[in-house]
């Protein structure tokens, strides 16, 4: 009786100790997986600004290329009835 004591701190102690270490190891890769959740939403968000600048830049070039075909003197152009200025700004506004 007098063994089963003195083993039944020591067997608490180590108790203790694996579930203190799985506790930490459980919180560490939690934390690791928010990381890796918050990275890969700011890469996310760092491709939606790049497409984003894509398709205003493309919208230029064609309100630029649609301006040079029409340079003619003809009055229908897409600069001049607003098609592709207001389809830049519907998307500028709307991010």
């Amino acid at each position: 009786m007098g063994v089963e004591r003195s083993r039944r701190p020591n067997q608490i102690k180590k108790i203790i100790n694996v579930t203190l270490q799985e506790t930490c190891t459980m919180y560490a890769s939690m934390k690791a997986f928010s990381l890796i959740v918050e990275l890969s939403h700011a890469f996310s968000g760092f491709l939606s600004i790049v497409s984003w600048i894509r398709h205003v830049s493309l919208c230029l070039n064609a309100a630029i290329l649609n301006s040079k075909l029409y340079n003619d003197g003809n009055d229908v152009s897409p600069l001049n009835n607003g098609f592709v200025l207001k389809a830049l700004l519907t998307k500028i506004l709307f991010f």
